[in-house]
């Protein structure tokens, strides 16, 4: 995948800042130990306490000592608070995780990613954003939504509920053809201006 251009990354869960440090970091070595080519690590179940915020920059730099351009991504479950966002530096941060319903819902949708610390008129913080959705029959209109809200990072499969990141999406190949031609989109806009 990483030959496709795809940016690959291991899954490490985190116990909302109650899992044990050396747990966390044996599992980050383990993914830079199977698979050294691998991108950044994607921290699940992220505490949103600005008390926190040690722990998880803490994590975040260990995992650039693997490699120092490894990506953080952070995955509370919830939208994060200005502060927590603004402390952890040079990492990426879940702010929507559900169905495709509930990204669709505007006033739903818009409540949740609208607060001050989610500057989205700013490029860079496209770079910092992430989606994940699930139970998505129309990848293309959730794309087009993300990307419209300026989140620079998405995920999205049909797989459903009790745990919708099982398998990949049925359409994976045509989502990716599609996210590749709305990047080319997306950077073209920006070299003319």
């Amino acid at each position: 995948m990483t030959n496709a251009g795809r940016t690959v990354i291991g899954y490490v869960a985190t116990g909302y800042g109650h899992r044990n440090v050396t747990a966390i970091r044996t599992d980050i070595d383990r993914w830079y130990s199977f698979y050294p080519n691998i991108q950044g690590i994607f921290f699940d179940e992220t505490s949103i306490s600005v008390e926190d915020v040690d722990f998880y920059q803490n994590q975040a730099a260990y995992l650039r000592t693997k490699q120092p351009k490894s990506q953080a991504f952070f995955n509370p479950g919830t939208s994060n608070p200005e502060d927590y966002v603004n402390q952890i530096s040079n990492s990426t941060f879940v702010v929507f995780e559900g169905t495709e319903t509930a990204l669709l819902n505007v006033r739903f949708f818009s409540g949740w990613i609208r607060a001050p610390c989610y500057n989205f008129a700013n490029a860079q913080w496209k770079y910092r954003s992430a989606a994940i959705v699930h139970t998505s029959s129309n990848y293309q209109v959730v794309v087009d939504t993300v990307v419209n809200y300026g989140i620079g990072w998405v995920y999205v499969t049909d797989d459903v509920m009790p745990n919708p990141y099982d398998v990949l999406p049925s359409y994976w190949a045509n989502l990716m053809s599609y996210i590749s031609s709305k990047n080319r989109a997306t950077e073209s806009k920006f070299s003319e201006i």
